[in-house]
């Protein structure tokens, strides 16, 4: 198949190849006044009489059907005063004594999130301290998966890896080209995210397929909520893997329908220039591209692009500090590039086709790479060649803030190391001295990469 620039692209959907996890709320017995449920850090608490401006408050109700009733519109938040979901679990309604909690998100992040209750009944328990103890929160890589999400995204192109035609030569002593007819063998294919406007909506979904898909996600009912991914230098990154559905058409009304799924993000750019939008471009592999029914039903959410204006650039000598010395006034421009180091591995393990079922990491290939064009000031200038030519003093803290609005923020936190011994010659940029700071990972043995997202909607992840 020959690659595409899908220009007149409808619809672009995506599905998190993980398993959520779930966890049980028995009750029998109808709660007690001030009886509380925490899931997470969300406190309940039951009330004969409801506060209806106070968000938490479940009413014990006539009796326990009734009160059945109230824990599940409550954690939903389908009736008042609970009017914001949990931002971390979705609640079934009752099944004769027991309630079944789901994780938002899917994938290991479920299984950590604890559950706690003080209820004066003792057989209305939680079935374990933590959700997962029904089913545990997993990945479930290469498995395709219906579409949660639509995307808000410009272009999706598919190159033309993605299949292989074998053709058996048949020796026949005939002096001419005499081969059997082709078959055509999957082996997989790579998918890219040309460059792009930066949605702040889709930042959870880009950054669990970079870094390592089990963030930690904090925050109170209503928001805002905050979301930390952390690489480990010592360990391997465990990303997310996802579905990719697209849609185009021909103008006229007709469709076609394709997916990918297993796709893996091994590159990610992140760039800052003036007077423009904060801009991405990304790309990866696939297991295979197919044709395939896109999961309907699904509408864009509202969104908000990242203004470039709004980002800083700070840079300081340790991992404790990141964050304390704002190069103000300076930065002119700034590419982040995020390498996560994965790439597809097939095995003989007696699959029909020659696609992979198992990805890994090379290490030479994980990293991340900075450029940073910043108008000169002599004292910061000296202090940076200082930096890059002392081994000792050779890293730096570097941290990437951009700010949005309604609470939405961005710390990329890194440690960094010039990759290039000063002095380094000025350039021109509409006659004024610029330099060019290139710097690349370097790690402590304990930080290396943390990006802090704080957003004021609940996720899924995509």
């Amino acid at each position: 198949m020959p690659e595409n620039t899908i220009n007149a692209l409808r619809q672009l959907n995506v599905g998190i190849e993980a398993v959520q996890a779930t966890g049980t709320l028995t009750m029998d017995t109808q709660p007690t006044a001030t009886d509380t449920v925490t899931i997470h850090g969300v406190v309940y608490t039951w009330r004969a009489i409801v506060d209806t401006d106070v968000a938490g408050e479940i009413s014990i109700g006539a009796d326990l059907a009734a009160a059945k009733l109230n824990f599940v519109a409550a954690v939903n938040a389908t009736a008042s005063p609970n009017t914001e979901a949990n931002p971390y679990v979705v609640a079934s309604a009752f099944v004769g004594d027991v309630c079944t909690l789901t994780a938002r998100i899917p994938g290991p992040f479920g299984s950590t999130i604890t559950l706690a209750e003080t209820f004066t009944a003792v057989t209305n328990i939680f079935n374990a301290a933590t959700l997962g103890a029904t089913i545990a929160g997993s990945h479930a890589r290469g498995t395709a998966v219906a579409a949660t999400a639509r995307l808000a995204v410009e272009q999706l192109e598919f190159g033309n890896e993605d299949e292989n035609i074998y053709r058996a030569r048949v020796a026949t002593g005939l002096l001419m080209r005499n081969r059997a007819r082709g078959t055509v063998v999957q082996h997989g294919t790579r998918f890219t995210l040309p460059d792009q406007a930066l949605i702040w909506e889709q930042l959870p979904l880009w950054l669990a397929m970079l870094v390592d898909g089990v963030p930690t996600l904090t925050g109170p009912v209503g928001g805002p909520y905050v979301w930390t991914f952390v690489s480990d230098p010592t360990t391997n990154p465990n990303p997310v893997t996802v579905t990719l559905q697209r849609r185009f058409s021909n103008g006229l009304g007709d469709v076609i329908d394709e997916r990918a799924p297993y796709c893996m993000m091994d590159a990610f750019s992140l760039s800052f220039a003036a007077n423009e939008h904060l801009r991405f471009s990304g790309g990866g592999f696939a297991r295979k591209f197919e044709t395939s029914a896109i999961t309907g039903g699904l509408t864009l959410p509202s969104f908000e692009v990242g203004v470039s204006a709004l980002s800083r650039l700070y840079v300081d000598d340790l991992w404790a500090n990141v964050g304390d010395t704002l190069l103000a006034e300076q930065v002119i421009g700034w590419k982040l590039d995020i390498m996560p180091g994965v790439f597809p591995r097939p095995t003989a393990e007696g699959r029909t086709d020659l696609s992979f079922t198992k990805h890994q990491v090379n290490g030479d290939e994980r990293g991340l790479a900075l450029e940073i064009q910043c108008l000169l000031d002599p004292a910061t200038y000296a202090a940076e060649i200082l930096a890059a030519d002392t081994p000792a003093t050779n890293q730096r803290a570097v941290r990437l803030a951009i700010t949005g609005t309604d609470g939405r923020e961005l710390f990329i936190d890194m440690l960094m190391q010039h990759s290039k011994p000063g002095p380094w010659a000025p350039s021109v940029d509409q006659g004024q001295d610029v330099i060019t700071l290139m710097l690349e990972e370097t790690t402590d043995q304990t930080n290396f990469f943390q990006v802090t997202l704080t957003h004021p909607d609940v996720h899924t992840l995509a």
